[in-house]
Order: structure tokens, then C-alpha cells, then sequence
């Protein structure tokens, strides 16, 4: 996934394409980003705005 340094990292609901937040750049390559969401999403989606894209499984905590 592009993940440069003008990169933005919104993040979405796999099944229904809505939209959670976005990850925050914490420097060296890395986002980062907390959210809460009504019901657990099972997968979400990164999307980013140099064009990559992954989906993973949410682990609850």
C-alpha cells in the first residue's frame, strides 16, 4: 500500500463501504488511529489516497 508521506488513510466498513475514520500519520511510515464503532465491522478496508488498498479482519479488544 503507498504509504507516503502525503498520503491520507480513511478507513471503511468492508461490507457496506461506510466510512470509519481516518488513520493519523505518526511519522516514519507508521498511521495510527483509534475508533468506536456501534457494532463490530468483522473487516475493514484501508484505502489510501496514493491509490493502495487493505482489508484485514477486526480484532475487538
Amino acid at each position: 500500500m503507498a504509504n507516503g508521506p502525503l498520503a491520507t488513510l480513511m478507513v471503511y466498513v468492508t461490507a457496506t463501504g461506510g466510512a470509519i475514520g481516518t488513520f493519523n500519520n505518526a511519522g516514519g511510515g507508521t498511521y495510527k488511529g483509534q475508533y468506536s464503532w456501534p457494532v463490530n465491522p468483522q473487516n475493514i478496508t484501508v484505502r489510501s489516497s496514493l491509490g493502495g488498498s487493505a482489508s484485514a479482519t477486526v480484532s475487538l479488544k
